[in-house]
């Protein structure tokens, strides 16, 4: 009788093989072992459980790439393995995961994907934003799904980016710029994926 647990091993020992022959070895390893980096499958709420948010963390210092540091908290990178043209940043402090931000490069801007922030840090995100990815790229575009909750979330930083002297502005299509006057003006574009928000370096 073939057992299923000879299946997975001789499945898992010809993948784990090619998979290390290969330039991405790494984030292919990380999958085999179970290492959370397909964002479309991360459940979000390992971030709010302790443990999980622990061990999650530790296999971000061990797999991932140490890439810079944000006052206290440590910076890891990978690339999940079902979207190459992406990044995930984990920012890490003893041993535990405060933001998880997936996101794509896009002409030297950062694209948001899905961010994650720790309950207890409120605005760290937000800080992080115009302190750290603000200071190295040259903008930032939202993404196109917005909640009641993404609604509030980017009209609070339009409006600080707007007094801070930053350029603001809707992007419809990925093309078409649409000044942005007024932030009460946003509402009319949060009920169409065609619109995206953008703050961009002066």
């Amino acid at each position: 009788m073939i057992k299923l647990t000879d299946i997975l091993k001789e499945i898992i020992d010809y993948e784990f093989y090619d998979y290390i022959n290969s330039k991405n070895s790494l984030f292919e390893v990380c999958n085999l072992l179970e290492f959370p980096v397909r964002v479309d499958t991360i459940n979000m709420s390992i971030f709010d459980d302790i443990k999980s948010n622990h061990d999650y963390a530790l296999r971000v210092k061990k797999f991932g790439k140490l890439v810079g540091h944000y006052e206290k908290y440590d910076i890891y990178q990978f690339t999940p393995i079902n979207d190459s043209s992406a990044l995930n940043d984990v920012f890490v402090y003893k041993d535990m995961a405060y933001i998880f931000f997936n996101y794509e490069l896009v002409n030297g801007f950062v694209q948001e994907k899905k961010i994650w922030q720790d309950r207890f840090s409120l605005g760290l995100f937000r800080e992080i934003m115009f302190n750290y990815y603000l200071d190295k790229f040259k903008g930032i575009i939202s993404d196109v799904a917005h909640s009641p909750r993404g609604e509030k979330y980017w009209k609070t930083i339009l409006t600080k980016a707007k007094s801070e002297g930053f350029k603001i502005y809707v992007l419809k299509n990925d093309s078409e710029k649409i000044p942005l006057d007024d932030i009460n003006q946003i509402d009319k574009y949060f009920t169409s994926a065609i619109y995206k928000f953008v703050i961009e370096k002066s």
